[in-house]
């Protein structure tokens, strides 16, 4: 009876013990590189404020890209290629080709909480092994459409 009663405890802490352990597996997704833009982001943004040369932009967010789109409209620049990597809960770094200059990397911040969700963007570039963020080439906040 107490071999037994052994047995089936031993047996009971072996199988917890082993779906535990299977159950905590950890990812490590949150450095790489995926491919597209993220899905929270995706959609039309627009700016509330005129910039310096007096125009309205827009952002907008596909699936494979992104385009900036001037208001009144001019030629829309965009970023092609885009991957993306997600830094925290609010934030992502995306990098792309742009036109013919190479890899363009930029930084979006965005925040749900808000009325509107709304999205702050600012331009790197790579210095070596790590991205340096250009303080001059930050935009307002954005707002979804």
């Amino acid at each position: 009876m107490l071999k037994s009663r052994l047995l089936g405890l031993t047996i009971v802490a072996l199988g917890t013990w082993v779906l535990g352990t299977a159950m905590t597996t950890t990812t490590a997704q949150a450095a790489k590189w995926h491919a597209g833009t993220p899905k929270v982001l995706r959609g039309t943004y627009a700016m509330h404020k005129k910039d310096a040369l007096g125009q309205k932009p827009n952002l907008k967010f596909t699936a494979t890209k992104l385009t900036l789109q001037l208001n009144p409209p001019t030629v829309a620049d965009h970023l092609s290629k885009v991957s993306y990597r997600k830094i925290n809960a609010h934030t992502y770094y995306l990098k792309g080709h742009y036109l013919s200059s190479g890899v363009l990397y930029i930084k979006a911040i965005y925040s749900p909480k808000a009325q509107q969700k709304r999205l702050k963007i600012q331009e790197g570039f790579l210095d070596g092994q790590h991205i340096k963020w250009s303080p001059k080439h930050a935009m307002g906040w954005f707002y979804q459409k």
